[in-house]
């Protein structure tokens, strides 16, 4: 849980607490926090919070996703509860489980890329005034990458392919092309890199059966990539906070 992030982000107008709808959405939160014994916040690094936490900061290309999404996660308890392993921040258990492997990461947004995504062909539209400048003006900038963000203004907010091979954040406006396909991605190859079992290689590695979002309209999908949480990041989260936190 965690309340909208754009009051605190860097992107944002830096109102903070000021804003009163962020307020509201904060409160009830607490109010619920107050029933349970443990709670689990996500958002931006610039984000306050006060109680007993604690915080780690994760980033999806951590675990391998080409998706570069800085976040604090924070792990809130009650008093009656008590840390595991006392003598370390959740930030150190997580690097120390992280950091050591020292693995090449498969960093490339080109793999969750499908030659043709026929279940959500027929949706593809065709680009905009807008996004056909923002095309020109990245060819030029960035003649060797194969992925942008139509979306954005390349001189107020560059975001291309980085040389890792990672991507920015994706939120509910990111309109990403594939040079290399000439086509937008759709929803779902969107999902699959936040490591939704959409199709394929996901639901492989999951060992579960694809997600059929046949159904589901293109523009919803898109929407939900930009709001989802990384679920690597998110699983990780989850398995620290039963080893962080236990009963007296």
């Amino acid at each position: 849980m965690g309340p909208p992030c754009i009051t605190f982000s860097k992107y944002g107008k830096g109102e903070k607490w000021s804003n009163k709808l962020l307020r509201a959405i904060h409160d009830c939160g607490t109010c619920f926090q107050r029933k349970c014994p443990i709670s689990i916040h996500e958002n931006v690094p610039q984000y306050e919070e006060a109680g007993l936490v604690a915080e780690t900061g994760l980033d999806p290309t951590l675990f391998g996703h080409p998706n570069s999404r800085e976040r604090t996660f924070r792990i809130c308890y009650q008093k009656s509860k008590k840390k595991w392993a006392c003598d370390m921040t959740l930030q150190q258990i997580a690097d120390h489980m992280l950091v050591p492997k020292k693995t090449p990461l498969p960093l490339d947004f080109h793999v969750y890329i499908l030659k043709q995504d026929h279940e959500h062909a027929h949706e593809e539209v065709d680009l905009t005034r807008s996004e056909s400048n923002h095309l020109v003006k990245y060819r030029k900038v960035c003649p060797t990458n194969e992925l942008f963000d139509l979306s954005a203004n390349v001189e107020k907010r560059k975001r291309v392919e980085l040389k890792n091979r990672t991507f920015p954040c994706l939120t509910t406006s990111s309109n990403f092309w594939s040079e290399k396909f000439l086509r937008k991605l759709s929803g779902r190859e969107r999902l699959h890199v936040l490591n939704f079992p959409c199709w394929g290689p996901g639901a492989s590695a999951a060992c579960v059966d694809p997600v059929d979002t046949s159904m589901v309209p293109q523009r919803v999908l898109r929407h939900m990539s930009g709001n989802v949480m990384n679920l690597s990041c998110v699983g990780f989260v989850l398995l620290m906070s039963v080893l962080f936190v236990e009963d007296r």
